[in-house]
């Protein structure tokens, strides 16, 4: 009778022990889960700040010239200077057969839409000129 009670004991002793085992690698499973998703939440209300800055600063007029500057539009009436590496071949006209983009914005547009580009003819029936504007540095 008495192996019987140890047995018993020992088997309740092993279950319980089991029990709080499984309990304590969830609990740490958990706690790993909950450290991880708080990492990610942070950069991801560190990447919404940043774009809610980005959307600020787009709708400055400066800077979405600089953009579309630096995506190669030009308003009309401006003469854009093209530099290449010295030694670098010419077609035979002086220039190059390629309409280059330019930047009106409408009276209609919007502060926060986005540039939209149009294609304005050629002048002549020649090659386009090689000329290229630098923007005034401004300070930032």
């Amino acid at each position: 009778m008495r192996r019987l009670v140890i047995a018993g004991l020992a088997a309740l002793t092993g279950l319980v022990a089991y029990a709080v085992f499984s309990e304590a690698a969830q609990s740490h499973a958990l706690d790993s889960r909950v450290h991880s998703l708080t990492t990610a939440n942070a950069a991801l209300q560190q990447q919404i700040t940043q774009r809610q800055l980005q959307i600020g600063e787009a709708g400055n007029k400066d800077w979405l010239e600089e953009q579309a500057r630096k995506l190669g539009f030009v308003f009309p009436g401006e003469t854009l200077f093209i530099f290449t590496a010295p030694g670098a071949a010419f077609p035979a006209a002086g220039g190059v057969n390629a309409v280059l983009p330019t930047y009106a914005p409408s009276p209609s547009a919007s502060p926060g839409s986005s540039p939209v580009p149009s294609s304005s003819p050629p002048p002549q029936a020649s090659p386009t000129p090689l000329v290229f504007v630098m923007p005034t540095p401004s300070p930032h």
